[in-house]
């Protein structure tokens, strides 16, 4: 296995980069509908990639909800440990992303600090990948995306795949960006929410209870239903329901923000437990 994984290095994946292209740009073209994480989860092995990470951020949106609205290829287990450690405060690559204006290797960030040390170990014990790529994606104002590629290939040979595939990964992302918010509407600029107003009406939207948004916000009850009330005003509707649907309807709350893991679902079991399962 070994030696199939460092010959990906060597290979022409141009056809397979030129084919990956033409499906998103299908996409954005609306030729086509894909759910985009299945989607990344069946391109990878094509691309001799071991994982892709998209995450966008907004200026007025909070950083749970950018989280909740990536889209990861990357295991269950390790996305609630993500979350819940609050890794996105100290993972080098985001921090790094944030200000970054062109692509970057995860490389020199491993040994920056002991907390970096034990992010990357952590990230290595649940398969995140031994090397690793962001490519920063500027196209629209008021936000930016992050796009992450990891590889089980060693150092020499990821080197090489890079240098081979750089250009085809940039043009990738750039498409990926496009292709992930092709069906996201533009939020209404008469409506404007505060990070907290959206962040508790978005939870509000995930079906949890004043209570327990109040657990996950670490902020009071009584906070909880000041922003959701305020949120409601603002939104001109009578009840929580219709807030959360002129939310969506009106694009303030994204319908992705709605899909996949609920980090703050987890079953709390032994993280083995959970992997056995």
């Amino acid at each position: 296995m070994r030696d199939t994984v460092d010959g990906i290095a060597q290979i022409d994946l141009s056809d397979s980069f030129d084919r990956v292209c033409q499906l998103l740009a299908d996409v954005i073209l609306g030729r086509s509908t894909r759910n985009m994480t299945a989607f990344l989860n069946e391109i990878k092995p094509t691309l001799g990639i071991h994982h892709i990470a998209y995450l966008r951020f907004e200026t007025s949106r909070s950083d749970d909800v950018t989280l909740l609205t990536s889209l990861v290829t990357y295991s269950k287990a390790w996305q609630v440990r993500y979350f819940t450690k609050r890794y996105h405060e100290l993972d080098p690559c985001v921090l790094v992303g944030l200000k970054a204006p062109a692509a970057f290797d995860w490389s020199p960030f491993r040994k920056l600090s002991p907390q970096s040390i034990a992010f990357f170990a952590d990230a290595q014990e649940h398969d995140v990948g031994v090397n690793g790529l962001t490519i920063p994606v500027r196209s629209r104002p008021g936000g930016f995306a992050l796009v992450s590629f990891t590889s089980a290939l060693g150092d020499a040979d990821w080197e090489a795949y890079k240098l081979r595939h750089m250009a085809r990964l940039e043009l990738m992302s750039c498409l990926l960006d496009a292709a992930a918010n092709v069906n996201t509407k533009l939020a209404s600029s008469q409506i404007q929410l505060s990070r907290r107003e959206h962040e508790a009406l978005t939870w509000a939207a995930r079906g949890k209870t004043a209570s327990e948004t109040a657990s996950i916000m670490t902020i009071s009850y009584a906070s909880v239903r000041t922003y959701i009330e305020t949120a409601r005003r603002k939104l001109g509707c009578q009840n929580v329901t219709h807030a959360v649907a002129a939310a969506l309807a009106t694009g303030l709350i994204a319908p992705l923000t709605l899909k996949g893991i609920d980090p703050r679902g987890f079953t709390g079991k032994d993280e083995a437990e959970e992997r056995a399962a």
